[in-house]
């Protein structure tokens, strides 16, 4: 199927997503799911918030690239086999997310990591298990060795 403005549509309803998901961090959404940690000295507010102004950011560029892009880019073949992994994406983010606070951080990291690995075509055990215990294990040592923040779900596990 051809659509004209194809990309520049999909990047405009992509920016558009971004920038009220990194709003909405910034306005709220962050202060309500984490919580202060006594005794750190990284606002535990600090990096969530640094991370959704950099979203909106990456997002308003995005938008008005594709409003820059409109009516300018020819009729283009839209293949919409991806489609399935953009749902197994947001499907395994939203499994982790209702992970995490109950099995661990580390545990729904390595689970997720590894879905999404097989979701890219990693399928041969060795580097799909390199792959989700090796990301586990730097997101950990980052987070929780290196800035000193928790991890959600069963304190730092």
């Amino acid at each position: 199927m051809k659509l004209a403005n194809a990309a520049a549509r999909g990047d405009i309803l992509s920016g558009a997503v971004l920038v009220v998901i990194g709003a909405a961090g910034l306005l709220g959404v962050v202060d309500a799911q984490v919580q202060e940690v006594a005794g750190f000295s990284s606002h535990a507010r600090l990096y969530p918030k640094i991370l959704a102004a950099l979203l909106a950011v990456i997002g308003a560029g995005i938008l008005i690239g594709g409003i820059a892009k409109r009516g300018k880019v020819p009729a283009v073949e839209v293949d919409w086999t991806g489609m399935g992994r953009v749902v197994g994406v947001l499907a395994g983010g939203c499994a982790f997310a209702l992970l995490a606070p109950l099995a661990g951080f580390t545990a729904a990291t390595v689970l997720a990591t590894g879905a999404f690995a097989v979701i890219c075509g990693v399928y041969r055990p060795l580097p799909l298990a390199l792959v989700s215990l090796g990301t586990a294990l730097a997101i950990r040592v980052v987070a929780v060795e290196l800035l000193g923040l928790t991890l959600p779900g069963l304190g730092s596990v």
